[in-house]
């Protein structure tokens, strides 16, 4: 008959106990669960999805999504977003699509305290935000209309020049916004900057866009966005992409108009 002494027991106890939270530690070290970000590049709103990860400083993943290919409208990427448009990011069990809203559950679930958030807890602060995160969209369609992208990359169609005048009421808006501040809700960066800049970036990549005369405070404000440390890490590529693409596209478009 073997005896065991109690000490023998509560040793046996604790080394199972240690060996268990180590182990414990070690998968979930191993099997760390990862930010995926689906999108394509060359998207606006991917981009500014991404821009948020990238300043937030957050490992990820990126998942592209071949929208040429209609693999956005797949069974795969359906289950992801059920509304098939990009991006969407996957977060662990958890998912959610809608730039704006990746934007916002971000900075809710990652963003560390400090004075400068890019998206403010302080309710008046944080409506700020909201209000631009909203009047952006309104800006971005006012820009993207006299660009007309959708009709001269899948169409025959040029440049909408009598809806300049929509542009500059977007530069408008956006200066009044901005008044006498650096960033558009107030004296430093946040998520409201990166959407609200994205459609003044497009034009000056795509149609090289650079009058910005009655606007200066807009141009010095866009270079500012321009700078970020993140900024061409997360843009530069896709902005490329869909520059070559447009202006290839366009200048068949009007050689076949002639």
């Amino acid at each position: 008959m073997i005896r065991v002494h109690g000490n023998t027991i509560l040793t046996c106890v604790i080394f199972l106990q240690i060996f268990e939270i180590h182990f414990s530690y070690s998968i979930r070290k191993t099997f760390k669960m990862v930010l995926k970000l689906y999108l394509m590049p060359a998207s606006p709103p991917s981009r500014n999805a991404l821009m948020v990860i990238n300043a937030l400083g957050l490992e990820h993943e990126i998942k592209p999504v071949n929208v040429a290919k209609g693999e956005q409208k797949q069974p795969e990427y359906l289950a992801v977003n059920p509304r098939g448009k990009i991006p969407a990011l996957q977060d662990g069990e958890y998912t959610i699509a809608e730039s704006r809203a990746i934007a916002c559950y971000l900075c809710n679930k990652y963003e560390k305290n400090s004075e400068n958030r890019l998206y403010p807890t302080c309710p008046q602060a944080r409506g700020v935000v909201d209000q631009l995160l909203y009047a952006s969209e309104n800006m971005n369609d006012m820009v993207i209309g006299y660009l007309n992208v959708g009709g001269v990359i899948f169409g025959s169609a040029v440049v909408d020049e009598e809806k300049v005048t929509e542009l500059h009421k977007a530069l408008a808006l956006a200066n009044t916004y901005l008044g006498s501040n650096n960033y558009v809700a107030g004296e430093h960066l946040t998520i409201a900057d990166f959407f609200t800049a994205s459609p003044f970036i497009m034009a000056e990549e795509l149609h090289d866009f650079n009058d910005y005369t009655n606007y200066p405070a807009v141009k010095a404000w866009i270079n500012r966005v321009r700078a970020l440390p993140y900024f061409d890490k997360t843009n530069n590529e896709g902005l490329a992409a869909i520059a070559k693409m447009y202006k290839d596209k366009l200048a068949a478009n009007k050689a076949a108009a002639k």
